[in-house]
């Protein structure tokens, strides 16, 4: 399978992500560290412009809290109508890819 222009991993903590470099030609971080678990306003503000030049075969790689997550994909999801989720699997080390279209 070929790359996808982008990756983008919602939120970088303190792991390893190599492996996210398989799947997109550019990895773009979308939030670092801690961010808020309640600003959704500013959140969307933060996200919008970083994901505004993304592309329906980009992938987007679950990571962080919840509302970051969640408001990550609705985004995605609005502008292309498809979800390209790399979701990390521990037990295997690897990334698990899932695709839902709307």
């Amino acid at each position: 399978m070929p790359k996808a222009p982008h990756a983008f991993l919602i939120n970088e903590g303190f792991h390893n992500y190599d492996q996210v470099k398989e799947f997109g030609e550019e990895v773009i971080t979308l939030t670092q560290g801690k961010c808020s678990r309640v600003n959704a306003t500013g959140l969307l503000r933060e996200l919008e412009p970083k994901l505004a030049n993304s592309l329906p075969e980009d992938w987007l790689v679950i990571s962080g809290p919840p509302l970051v997550n969640i408001l990550a994909c609705a985004l995605f999801a609005l502008k292309h109508g498809i979800l390209n989720l790399l979701i990390y699997a521990s037990r295997d080390d690897s990334y698990v890819q899932r695709t839902i279209r709307f």
